[in-house]
């Protein structure tokens, strides 16, 4: 009697088991172990976005902590030039003579700026200029300060090496007012010392430059373009 019950109870499991796969097989569901696969494979490539990101991301942080490091030994640079030499007049006067300072023999001028060419832009104008070397090979490092008139109703737009010149570890900035700017590169040769600098409208600008360049002015007008030394 029990064993009877018991063969019927299988029976009816099988043929409900039976019924329940072909149900599946009609509405076409997806089996779990390929969703679940597909499913962490997506996983994974979010997880290698991320990584690739963050990488990026800390990558960009340093060359920015760089940059900024970069702008305030340029920013002191030109400030120091600004303010022109210290007065040593004071002192001069009250030290012996074997103490007084002597004024320290100015460095030789061994990048000489050229005169530049103007070409009109959408922006404005761009002038592109360029240096003499009296050197053998090009220096290890180049950096310029470039400072537009307050007065002057121009600004900044763009600048940096010209198209033809090749610069490795590069900083560059524009100030956010329009009247400063910065570069910092290696030349790749002599024949990478040519620079663009695009302004908004006609203006002199000032520029002050690393070793062996001297302080000079450009005048970029598409008329008269010209570049003369800064007198200190």
């Amino acid at each position: 009697m029990f064993f009877g019950i018991g063969i019927l109870d299988r029976s009816g499991n099988i043929e409900h088991n039976l019924r329940m796969n072909k149900k599946i097989k009609s509405s076409g569901s997806v089996p779990v172990k390929p969703l679940l696969s597909a499913l962490l494979i997506m996983l994974l490539l979010l997880l290698l976005a991320a990584a690739v990101l963050w990488q990026r991301q800390v990558r960009l942080t340093s060359d920015i902590d760089r940059l900024i490091s970069a702008n305030a030994q340029l920013q002191e640079q030109l400030d120091d030039a600004r303010s022109g030499p210290p007065d040593r007049t004071r002192s001069a006067a009250t030290a012996p003579p074997e103490e007084q300072e002597k004024d320290p023999e100015p460095e030789p001028e061994t990048l000489i700026p050229q005169k530049p060419s103007v070409r009109k832009t959408e922006a404005g104008l761009a002038a592109v200029f360029g240096f003499e070397s009296t050197l053998q090979q090009s220096p290890d490092l180049l950096a310029l300060v470039v400072r537009l008139p307050n007065s002057s109703a121009a600004k900044i737009v763009g600048f940096g090496a010209a198209e033809n010149s090749r610069y490795t570890d590069v900083r560059a900035r524009i100030d956010e007012s329009g009247k400063f700017a910065i570069f910092q590169g290696t030349p790749a040769d002599l024949k990478a010392l040519e620079f663009e600098l695009e302004v908004s409208a006609p203006v002199t600008a000032v520029i002050r430059g690393s070793e062996g360049i001297h302080p000079f002015m450009v005048r970029i007008d598409a008329d008269q373009p010209a570049v003369s030394r800064l007198e200190d």
